[in-house]
């Protein structure tokens, strides 16, 4: 009973996070409104996953039962989540099917500034997390390993759609706006699965 409130719990957080990223759009009026509520948002996010993801020892870590464990691990992967919508969003949200070049050199700025430079940062917590997992008192390993393989789907979708915005030119503007809206609906599927992975 309590695994079942647990997933519950868990994929009613996540579906809140995707769902504050489709509404991204809506909440700023300008683009500089837009990045400081985003740095904002960052801070208060990386010091609430300091707090769960770094229990005092791996000692301490080790007693906990595997509900919060497992807990521990999923709040980590949120909020890369939820920062990767936001460092993805804000560039997906100037990306059109008609762009000059001075609006996708700021799209690149935004996406260098909000993605690429925390891109590190944020899969060292993957990993961080993928370490107190391993660490788990989670009996089976498949289980691990299919967490694992979720959240590696979710990083490689990531990396994609980096990788697409940071390629727009003038030229290829309305067929990246197309492989972003293919691959935005991909990213949805993928991270959505890692929450019912568990």
């Amino acid at each position: 009973m309590k695994h079942k409130i647990f997933t519950g719990l868990v994929c009613s957080i996540s579906i809140l996070g995707l769902a504050a990223c489709g509404t991204n759009e809506e909440t700023t009026s300008s683009k500089g409104e837009k990045v400081k509520q985003e740095e904002k948002k960052d801070i208060k996010a990386t010091e609430s996953s300091k707090a769960l993801e770094n229990p005092q020892d791996k000692k301490e870590f080790n007693d906990f039962d595997v509900a919060y464990q497992l807990a521990i691990v999923m709040k980590i992967f949120q909020d890369v989540t939820i920062k990767y919508d936001y460092a993805i969003g804000n560039p997906d949200y100037l990306l059109r099917d008609s762009m000059d070049q001075k609006t996708i050199d700021d799209m690149k700025n935004m996406l260098q500034e909000q993605a690429k430079n925390n891109d590190k940062i944020l899969k060292d917590e993957v990993n961080q997390a993928y370490t107190y997992l391993k660490q788990s008192k989670v009996s089976n390993k498949d289980d691990i390993q299919k967490i694992i393989d979720a959240q590696n789907n979710y990083l490689h979708i990531v990396d994609k759609m980096i990788t697409c915005i940071d390629s727009v030119t003038v030229e290829n503007a309305k067929e990246k706006r197309n492989e972003m809206d293919n691959l935005s609906k991909d990213y949805l599927k993928i991270a959505a699965n890692v929450t019912t992975t568990v």
